[in-house]
């Protein structure tokens, strides 16, 4: 199996293969690997991101001496789902309800001012087109909004009726998909006129029906995977949503669920999942369902996480 870690770097935030396991207490300088020695590393513990010193941001000579050192500035707060772009990453903070972007060459992590028809109310899931656009879920608004890289406000999709309760989106071609949760059902629209084209699930447990789809996430060939949260599973979709395979069972073993939540999939058709009970991300080969590794595990060190919801691939960034 072969792998390119800049291409398995993902980021988690707040809401294995043959080889189980997870590193045992690590120093807080020590690499961080899965699977941990003596099996070969697939993949590394990079960083956190917590505040803008960790961005690498520092205070002045001058202000210092002006002011005194001054606390970090800028903080991530409760992220809940996150998307990469060429210079930045973008997450949505839940407690503050607000649309963040982290500005990887400026150091900065600031609020996206959203007012008028933009304004956000209570966003959730999020996702990056390949032109830079951000498109962000919003439960309380019952819509997808959408965002120019500067984060300017360009349309909103869903009709009045369309969506119930929006809470995820993804970006494929000329199509936006808005994950449903109360409809249980993922709803298909035109990217640039808006119309609906099609209604892809229903309410059930059998392929290509969903109880409370909580995420979604397409890759390089249009296919749709769907986090059918309450069925604990995720289904696979292909560009005319077709059901065509699925991953998953409850359970507490390698491979299964009890909280899934965030999805992302790889250039080399990996699908991570995340699950916010076991607290770790599991990575599956997305054409045969296999699980290939997990990563992470409940704690507070290097690489552990606490109720994580969202991930996303970087390859710009790293």
């Amino acid at each position: 199996m072969k792998w390119i870690l800049a291409a398995a770097v993902a980021l988690a935030f707040i809401a294995g293969c043959a080889s189980t396991g997870k590193p045992v207490a690590p120093a807080r300088d020590a690499a961080v690997f899965y699977p941990p020695p003596p099996d070969p590393p697939r993949l590394q513990f990079l960083h956190s991101i917590v505040t803008e010193k960790d961005l690498g941001k520092t205070q002045s000579a001058f202000s210092r001496f002006i002011l005194g050192v001054l606390p970090p500035a800028g903080a991530v707060g409760t992220a809940y789902d996150v998307a990469a772009a060429p210079g930045k990453i973008w997450f949505v903070e839940r407690t503050g309800k607000k649309l963040m972007a982290l500005d990887l060459a400026g150091q900065s992590i600031r609020e996206v001012r959203t007012q008028g028809n933009g304004a956000l109310r209570d966003p959730a899931g999020l996702c990056v087109d390949e032109a830079g656009n951000v498109y962000v879920a919003d439960m309380a608004r019952k819509q997808v909004l959408a965002y120019g890289p500067g984060g300017g406000f360009v349309r909103a999709y869903g009709a009045r009726g369309e969506l119930e309760k929006p809470v995820d989106v993804a970006v494929s071609g000329n199509r936006v998909y808005a994950c449903d949760l109360a409809n249980n059902q993922v709803l298909v629209l035109d990217r640039e006129s808006g119309r609906k084209i099609s209604v892809v699930g229903k309410l059930g447990s059998g392929e290509g029906e969903f109880y409370k789809p909580s995420s979604v996430v397409t890759d390089l060939a249009g296919n749709l995977y769907v986090n059918d949260s309450f069925n604990f599973r995720v289904q696979k979709f292909d560009p005319t949503g077709r059901f065509v395979s699925q991953v998953g069972k409850l359970g507490d073993l390698p491979g299964d669920f009890a909280r899934p939540k965030g999805l992302a999939v790889s250039r080399e058709g990996h699908l991570y999942v995340l699950d916010a009970a076991f607290e770790n991300a599991q990575i599956f080969d997305a054409e045969k369902g296999d699980l290939l590794l997990f990563f992470g595990g409940p704690g507070d060190g290097p690489g552990d996480m606490n109720l994580p919801s969202g991930i996303a691939m970087d390859y710009a960034n790293i």
